[in-house]
């Protein structure tokens, strides 16, 4: 529901929506996600200051229960907040400790192509905040050199927004 309303730009009824979902979560990974889910949506409104103490409840949350997946999402999220309010050194390192928990977490087996672009892509935006032209450009062909293995059309985009940047 809470998409829903916030769709139609209703986000009033949007944040209502959060806020019992918050608080009739079944359980704490429930709870973290629906902060995930609220800080994101200040977040989308330009409200980053809130989105971030969301998106800190979510993560402390998680991280106390040793959830992984839920804490990457919010470490992922809470670097792009951070990317956006210019801490780009609190963001480098968000987007890396983002990928070494994915890659902690994550099977032998698994193809980790798809998270390298995102984390090439992020650290690649850091590195044009920061003037480093070459090191972005590194970036960027690090991301093209996986491109043929990914499936996924995000992380093509994420491509094209770095090489446009």
């Amino acid at each position: 529901m809470a998409y829903a309303h916030a769709m139609n730009e209703d986000y009033d009824e949007t944040f209502e929506w959060i806020g019992k979902f918050i608080s009739d979560a079944p359980s704490e990974g429930r709870r973290a996600e629906g902060y995930l889910i609220k800080g994101f949506y200040h977040f989308w409104l330009g409200n980053a200051k809130q989105a971030l103490d969301d998106m800190q409840k979510a993560w402390d949350i998680t991280n106390e229960l040793g959830n992984g997946v839920i804490k990457v999402y919010c470490e992922g999220h809470i670097a792009i907040v951070n990317y956006e309010r210019e801490e780009v050194e609190v963001c480098r390192d968000q987007f890396q400790s983002w990928y070494d928990n994915i890659s902690k977490n994550s099977s032998p087996q698994r193809d980790l192509s798809e998270p390298k672009v995102a984390l090439n892509w992020g650290i690649g935006l850091v590195e044009l905040k920061q003037g480093r032209i070459d090191s972005a450009k590194a970036r960027l062909k690090e991301i093209e050199s996986m491109l043929p293995k990914i499936m996924q059309p995000q992380y093509l985009t994420m491509h094209k927004l770095l090489h446009g940047e």
